[in-house]
C-alpha cells in the first residue's frame, strides 16, 4: 500500500512537469494569478480576520 501510494504521487508529479514543459507559454501566463495580492491591497471584507487574533494588539 505504501510503494502504491508513492508511485501515484510520483505519477501526479510526472505528469504535472510534463504538462508543463508542453505548454510552458500557458503555465507562464498563469503564474500571475497564483501570486497573492499585495498586503495593502487586501479588503477586510475579502481577507477576514478573527478579534480574538486583534484582541491583544
Amino acid at each position: 500500500m505504501r510503494i502504491g501510494c508513492a508511485c501515484l504521487i510520483g505519477l501526479v508529479f510526472a505528469v504535472s512537469a510534463v504538462s508543463k514543459l508542453r505548454d510552458f507559454d500557458g503555465f507562464a501566463k498563469s503564474v500571475p494569478a497564483l501570486v497573492p495580492a499585495c498586503a495593502g491591497a487586501r479588503s477586510a471584507s475579502r481577507w477576514p480576520v478573527p478579534s480574538s487574533a486583534t484582541a491583544g494588539t
